[in-house]
């Protein structure tokens, strides 16, 4: 009897945990986490400034914002819609004692003004990549880094791919993105907010002033 019940038990909770685990890609990309050395390498070559702040789109269990403070000491926000994982985060931050550095946000990532944010560490799917193009158009700054493992973001130009033959996810590569150098739309912005000086003009503001002064009528 008692073979029977941990049995029925254990086929329920696989299956439970198997909802868990794709139910996120309705809201965005399943949960497929990052493996911790993994995380720390991507993370290496973001040359993480001291006063970057990290936002983690889909952050899981939140290792990615986690790992982000302890090792750069920087501030780091999760964006997480999973209620459970969510609260998985918040239960490690608090273990950790990183309260004052990392914050855990249970949203939709499309409902969160992403505008505070230097890094974006994207590790969604290739449709939710080309759904937030828009949105970080709009909301990031230029100058923004976007790190995003295995997915690339269509008509944009890496800045840097990393290929390292051990260190990515199953699906492939990292891609980084800059916003206002991959992007070709915010190239176009600039240039139609800013129109070309006229060569006549240039000129002028170049050529020294060689005319003699006037001297005064007798």
């Amino acid at each position: 009897m008692y073979a029977i019940t941990a049995i029925v038990a254990c086929t329920i909770a696989f299956f439970v945990y198997q909802y868990w685990k794709y139910k996120a890609s309705d809201n965005g990309a399943p949960y497929v986490a990052i493996e911790h050395p993994v995380v720390e390498h991507i993370l290496q070559l973001a040359q993480i400034e001291p006063d970057d702040v990290l936002y983690d789109l889909g952050s899981g269990d939140g290792r990615v914002p986690i790992a982000a403070a302890l090792n750069y000491n920087i501030k780091a926000v999760g964006i997480e819609i999973d209620r459970f994982r969510h609260w998985y985060a918040l239960y490690q931050r608090f273990i950790l004692r990183l309260g004052n550095r990392v914050t855990f946000i249970n949203k939709n990532i499309f409902n969160v003004n992403l505008s505070e944010a230097t890094i974006c560490f994207v590790y969604l799917t290739q449709q939710a990549n080309e759904g937030l193009e828009d949105k970080f158009l709009k909301e990031l700054g230029e100058g923004t880094l976007i790190i995003s493992p295995s997915f690339q973001f269509p008509g944009w130009t890496p800045v840097y791919v990393d290929e390292n033959p051990t260190l990515h996810t199953p699906w492939g590569p990292t891609y980084f993105y800059e916003i206002g150098t991959s992007n070709p739309k915010v190239a176009e912005q600039t240039a139609v907010a800013t129109p070309p000086v006229q060569p006549e003009v240039e000129q002028a503001r170049q050529a020294p002033n060689l005319t003699p002064p006037t001297q005064p009528n007798p």
